[in-house]
């Protein structure tokens, strides 16, 4: 590492082949990263060739199946050599190196143990679920198992376990988040929506598990039944399209 406190970004990526050469290319105009992890997640589209073309600039980790956004970030923890650990998703319409640099600032200058770069477009209860974080790799890696079996939770996860650690949300504008098949009509539609519940229903069980025993029990059988009136709908929706 060049640096004293060397920073490494990992981005998890799945299908991501529209977005990701521009979020990988701000991240290499950024000097104060010193290495770069893509974890391709079972990408079925051109995610991982467009990955290879930037050649050794940036370190690959490619899952043949998808196992979660959760499992891969654990992946680039554990692959990291830098104190630091920067989150950036790889579905951002527009990023900008002072987004980065605003996440690593604070822990360079040892000001927080958690670091949220806002975006401006999320509504209030959403706000701190941003994939663009920071943390000292230190501070990750002790629950790194806790954290790759929670799927889809892993900001709300992270929330938690640094709920009484030194936060600091970072808010610049133009940090947009681009919404999973952006056209396609009706059924990209559908499908999407099918993506963004599924995500629900892990943060919501996470949150499940940060309650008291009582609390959880009767929260997860509201989940359960949740779950089962979902998939015999999306089942029914699956054959209209």
């Amino acid at each position: 590492m060049t640096s004293e406190k060397g920073v490494s970004c990992i981005i998890p990526a799945y299908n991501e082949e529209k977005h990701i050469r521009n979020v990988v290319g701000v991240c290499l105009k950024c000097t104060f990263i010193d290495e770069i992890i893509v974890v391709d997640d079972g990408s079925e589209d051109n995610t991982l060739s467009i990955l290879r073309q930037f050649g050794p600039a940036i370190r690959i980790i490619s899952f043949p199946q998808n196992r979660g956004k959760s499992y891969a970030m654990v992946a680039g923890i554990e692959a990291a050599q830098g104190d630091i650990i920067v989150f950036c998703d790889g579905d951002l319409l527009e990023i900008r190196e002072s987004h980065l640099s605003g996440i690593v600032g604070p822990l360079k200058n040892n000001l927080a143990d958690q670091v949220l770069a806002i975006r401006e477009t999320d509504l209030a209860p959403f706000k701190k679920l941003t994939g663009e974080r920071g943390y000292f790799k230190k501070d990750l890696v002790e629950h790194t198992t806790r954290l790759e079996n929670t799927k889809f939770g892993a900001e709300t996860f992270l929330n938690h376990i640094f709920e009484n650690k030194r936060t600091y949300c970072y808010l610049e504008p133009g940090l947009i988040q681009a919404g999973k098949r952006e056209s396609g009509g009706m059924a990209a539609q559908i499908l999407c929506a099918d993506e963004y519940l599924k995500a629900g229903y892990q943060i919501l069980t996470e949150l499940a598990r940060q309650k008291e025993p009582h609390q959880s029990k009767r929260l997860r059988r509201s989940l359960q039944a949740l779950k089962k009136t979902y998939q015999q709908q999306m089942a029914i929706i699956r054959k209209l399209i």
